[in-house]
Parts: C-alpha cells; sequence; structure tokens
C-alpha cells in the first residue's frame, strides 16, 4: 500500500466501490430466488417453481458472454474507464425495473417476461463489469506486488457486495411485514449506482491504454481472430481457473440458500444470516492472497489451494447439511477461506496472458464463458445431483472435488510452462 500514490489509491478503491455496488445488484436475485419463485411464476406446479427461479438466475450468466463481448470490444476501442461507467449506470436501471414490476398474481406471464429482459440486462452489463474493473485497477498499478493487491482487492469487493446483499435481504426479510419490502434492497441498489457511476466517470483513463490507443487497436473481426488463434491456451486456462471459482460460489452462496430454507427449515433472514457469515471468510481470504503472494508464486499457490478444496468438498457436505449452526459456520469459515484464496490470487494471473490491445476482450470473453457455463448453472446442477441422488450430498463434493482437481493438474502443467516460456523471452 505504501508504494501506492494518493490518485492510485483513489483509482483502485474506486474501482471497487463500483465493483461492489455491480456484484450487489446481480447477487440479490440469487439470494431472494425463494421470494422471486412465488411471486413470478405460477404456483400450481410445486417445486417447479424454484427451478425456474433458478433459471432465471441462470439467464443472468448466460447474457454475460453478451456482455464480455460488447464491453470488452467496447473498452478495448473507447476506453476502460467509459466500458465501466456505463455497466455501472444500466446495471442500476436494471436493479431499479425490478424493483418496480408488477408480480404474476397482477399481470400473469408479461411478469415474468419483464424480470426474464431485467436480468438479462444484468448479466450483459456484469459481463463486462468484474474483468474491466480487474484491468483498470492493474493498468494503473505500478508494480508487481501492488498488482497483486489491486487484483485481490477487486475480488474482495466482489465478495463485498455479495454480503452487502445478503445482508439487506437478510435484515427486510427478518423485518418486513408487507409484500413489497423484498423492492426495498433493489431498489437501493439502483439509486446508490447512481454515485458509483459518478466516481468512476471523473476517474483519469489508465496511462497503458492511452499510450497504445493510437496505433495497436484492430477492427473486431481482427481483435477476435488474433484472440482465439494466438491465446487461445491462455483462453483455456483463464476459463479453468474461473470455473472453479464460479462453482464454489455458486455453491456456497444460491444453492446453500435454497438448501438451508428448504432441506433444514431456516428461515431466509437464518439462512442468509449463514451465508453472510461465510462470505465474509471469503473477503478476508481474497486480501490474504496478496500477502501470501510476496513469499510464494502464483501457480504454487493455485496448485495448493485448488488440492485443499478439493479435499474439503468431499467432508464437508455433511457439516453444512447439520442441524448445529456452529457446526456449519465451521464448515463455511474453511470452505469459504479457501475459495476466497484461490478467487484473490488468479486476477494477477489472467491480466498477464494478453496484451494491452485486446486485453479487455481476452479477460472478459474468458471470464464470461466460465461463469456462463459454470457459475450461473451450478446452483440447478447442484440441485439437480441433491434430487437424483436422493438428497445423498456427496455427490456435490464429488463433483465439486473432481473440477478443483482438473484445476490443480491443469495450473501446475500449463503456468509452468507458461512461465518458463515468458522467462525466456525476456
Amino acid at each position: 500500500m505504501s508504494l501506492l500514490s494518493s490518485k492510485d489509491k483513489r483509482i483502485i478503491f474506486a474501482s471497487a466501490f463500483g465493483n461492489t455496488l455491480e456484484y450487489y445488484d446481480f447477487t440479490l436475485f440469487g439470494l431472494l430466488c425463494p421470494v422471486i419463485s412465488k411471486l413470478f411464476f405460477p404456483q400450481d406446479h410445486g417445486s417447479l417453481s424454484i427451478f425456474m427461479a433458478l433459471s432465471l438466475y441462470a439467464v443472468g450468466f448466460l447474457a454475460r458472454p453478451i456482455g464480455g463481448i460488447l464491453f470488452g470490444y467496447y473498452g478495448d476501442k473507447y476506453g476502460r474507464k467509459n466500458a465501466l461507467s456505463t455497466s455501472i449506470i444500466l446495471m442500476s436501471l436494471s436493479c431499479f425495473i425490478i424493483g418496480i414490476l408488477p408480480t404474476y398474481q397482477e399481470i400473469g406471464i408479461y411478469a415474468t417476461i419483464l424480470l426474464t429482459l431485467a436480468r438479462l440486462l444484468q448479466g450483459i452489463c456484469v459481463g463486462g463489469e468484474y474483468s474491466g474493473a480487474v484491468i483498470f485497477s492493474l493498468e494503473h498499478s505500478s508494480n508487481e506486488n501492488v498488482q497483486n493487491f489491486a487484483g485481490s482487492l477487486i475480488a474482495a469487493s466482489s465478495h463485498y457486495g455479495c454480503l452487502i446483499a445478503s445482508l439487506v435481504a437478510a435484515f427486510f426479510a427478518y423485518t418486513q411485514s408487507t409484500a413489497i419490502a423484498w423492492r426495498v434492497p433493489f431498489l437501493l441498489g439502483s439509486f446508490i449506482g447512481i454515485w458509483g457511476f459518478y466516481l468512476r466517470y471523473k476517474l483519469p483513463e489508465t496511462p497503458i491504454f492511452l499510450d497504445n490507443q493510437l496505433y495497436t487497436f484492430q477492427p473486431q473481426q481482427k481483435l477476435f481472430k488474433t484472440l482465439f488463434k494466438k491465446y487461445k491456451k491462455e483462453l483455456f486456462c483463464s476459463i479453468i481457473l474461473i470455473s472453479v471459482a464460479s462453482m464454489t460460489a455458486g455453491f456456497s452462496t444460491a444453492f446453500l440458500n435454497i438448501l438451508y430454507t428448504q432441506d433444514l427449515s431456516f428461515e431466509l433472514y437464518q439462512s442468509l444470516l449463514i451465508i453472510s457469515f461465510g462470505l465474509i471468510f471469503y473477503i478476508f481470504g481474497s486480501l490474504l492472497a496478496s500477502y501470501i503472494l510476496k513469499f510464494y508464486s502464483a501457480t504454487c499457490l493455485i496448485t495448493v489451494t485448488s488440492i485443499l478444496l478439493a479435499m474439503v468438498s468431499l467432508f464437508i457436505m455433511q457439516a453444512l447439511t447439520s442441524y448445529h449452526v456452529t457446526t456449519i459456520l465451521l464448515a463455511q469459515m474453511v470452505f469459504c477461506s479457501l475459495s476466497g484464496i484461490f478467487w484473490g490470487v488468479i486476477n494477477p494471473i489472467i491480466y498477464k496472458f494478453f496484451p494491452t490491445e485486446i486485453r479487455y476482450s481476452g479477460v472478459a470473453i474468458s471470464d464470461t464463458i466460465a461463469r456462463t457455463i459454470f457459475g450461473g448453472t451450478a446452483p440447478m446442477v447442484f440441485l439437480f445431483l441433491k434430487n437424483y441422488f436422493l438428497n445423498n450430498l456427496f455427490a456435490i463434493g464429488l463433483y465439486l472435488s473432481c473440477f478443483c482437481m482438473i484445476s490443480a493438474v491443469f495450473c501446475l502443467v500449463f503456468l509452468t510452462k507458461y512461465n518458463q516460456r515468458t522467462a525466456n523471452k525476456v
């Protein structure tokens, strides 16, 4: 931190603040799925309504690649600041729309359609947000230690947005006395987003982008051809890393919220408070990653953390479904701390994979593909495995464990070769 000027601190923390707001808005939908399923879907199909709500949760992730392509191209051509400012104002708009929508009981299927469109807009916006915030912060960083800190802080800011969403949703779930109390968190996020837009709009563009802007930008078709032809291995590695992180996040938020409210019969606010406890350790782990990177290489840390997550995933399910709150909290603490470390270390790795002129597109596309295929569908996959194996959650643990081990093996091989190849070029 002492290596950062006051200007750079303002830039990095403003980026993190905007990212916090966007993830607050985006996460609210997943956390309030038990409420949304009752208000925006017909109730004469039993438990199918919760699957419908989770499908809309996944829709937000399915729209992310569109956002990754649009904002990636926009950010590489017109600047990181402009892309980030646009994403946050559109996210605020989508959140406002959800907050004022009539319910299914009031306008029927039109309510579901409008909710789907608003969720699509959320997905498009967040598709360019996280990668843009990472790039914007790291391009303003002066050295590797500062980049590691900035990358960890952006990862932590996402979890902080999820934490605020969880706490706000828990508060209104506990205190609501009317049927419209669930709308307040969405409306609150939309108005605060306007402040986030103002902060971002005042920030300077990154010097690296300005230096490369005039002579390195490529037409869209050539840009994607360069990306998928010359950097396909880097794209694949990025997708593997982000897939593991996205799956653990989907498991520890949306899926566990459904598990606690439906299987363990916790009240919604109680479930959200438990999830909030886990998110605190997500933040802790993400910030801890930048400190550990001072002593160990990113390749080593990724490999070790992946192996530990694989081991923990196999044995944690029984504890998470225990009726003893202390046992549940301890299990959340271990799993979320390791997941947070994993999140915190991958940003500086992926950032270095792509040159400045295609960096926004490279990071955004790999990020959104991974989150769409593995993050957005994770709660539905976990719920399917749970039902298919008659509530035996070991299958979910095995599923998570396999992905973590794939990450460990692949990163150990690829990153080692990549680092050697990069060192030889220097």
